[in-house]
């Protein structure tokens, strides 16, 4: 296992993945500050990167710092009884950090929602942090604790290794719970749908699950995102195209696709015949 920061930043990066990273000490310092993607140089101390589209980090938001160890505690008995690679962390603070690699995470067309159902799974689903599910920094393994300022410096300390650098494999009762979860934040954004103003009898019964397709879905995406983007900015168009895509079963586009196929189309105008979707709803 590696000892210092910058050789688990060049393991992570070594096959191209993108890495940022950040210095920040202390309050005083701005997060935007000595903060890049990481390149090999390591011209400050970075002590935050991160999270990897692959990784699960399970940390503990409990008051009571005894609760949290307690929660990581079992957390760590479970992997160790279903052989999950792992390593745990003392952070520098009261918490500890519990990182997991599972191969092909992000190739899941809703990978926050997966990394969520993961952390209840396993992290009981009490006091843990499903911030980390999304796009999120870490303190960085032996990177500075930064809540010490003026005090002694403290660092993110290695306590347990069960070949945490080895990916796991996703079990398959995973993904049922995953569809589940996928089917309840469509429900959500279902909500949200139903009070607007849209007078298109298609789009509301596409997004309220009234009409499922199984053929055509980038045909019936492309009607979508210029139906919706007269009534949504574009980061809501977004979610609610790669919800509805999920709910349907799609999972050959990836979100970034998506995103990129609503850039494209966001300042383009086209019109549809009436039965422009009869082949794919009927």
């Amino acid at each position: 296992m590696f000892k210092t920061t910058k050789e688990y930043l060049d393991h992570y990066t070594k096959s191209g993945v993108k890495v940022e990273v950040v210095y920040h000490p202390h309050s005083r310092i701005s997060w935007g500050r000595n903060r890049k993607w990481y390149d090999g140089d390591m011209d400050c101390e970075y002590n935050h990167r991160s999270i990897l589209n692959d990784e699960i980090v399970f940390d503990f938001d409990s008051a009571v710092k005894e609760t949290n160890d307690v929660n990581a505690q079992k957390v760590m008995k479970l992997f160790d009884e279903q052989k999950i690679n792992y390593t745990a962390w003392k952070t520098g603070g009261q918490g500890i950090h519990i990182h997991t690699l599972w191969k092909n995470l992000y190739r899941v067309s809703r990978p926050s929602i997966i990394k969520k159902t993961i952390l209840k799974m396993y992290g009981g689903g009490k006091n843990v942090d499903y911030q980390l599910a999304s796009k999120h920094l870490i303190r960085a393994e032996w990177g500075l604790y930064d809540k010490t300022y003026p005090a002694h410096e403290y660092h993110k300390t290695l306590i347990v290794d069960k070949n945490g650098l080895t990916y796991n494999e996703l079990p398959k009762f995973i993904f049922k719970a995953y569809i589940r979860d996928v089917k309840k934040d469509f429900v959500k954004d279902l909500k949200k749908l139903g009070k607007t103003d849209s007078k298109d009898e298609n789009v509301q019964k596409l997004m309220n699950g009234e009409i499922k397709v199984k053929d055509g879905r980038e045909r019936v995406m492309f009607y979508l995102i210029h139906k919706l983007k007269v009534l949504y900015d574009y980061e809501d168009v977004v979610k609610k195209v790669q919800s509805w895509y999920s709910y349907n079963g799609g999972h050959k586009i990836t979100t970034n696709q998506i995103r990129n196929k609503v850039r494209y189309h966001w300042n383009k105008d086209y019109s549809f015949a009436n039965d422009y979707l009869d082949d794919f709803i009927k």
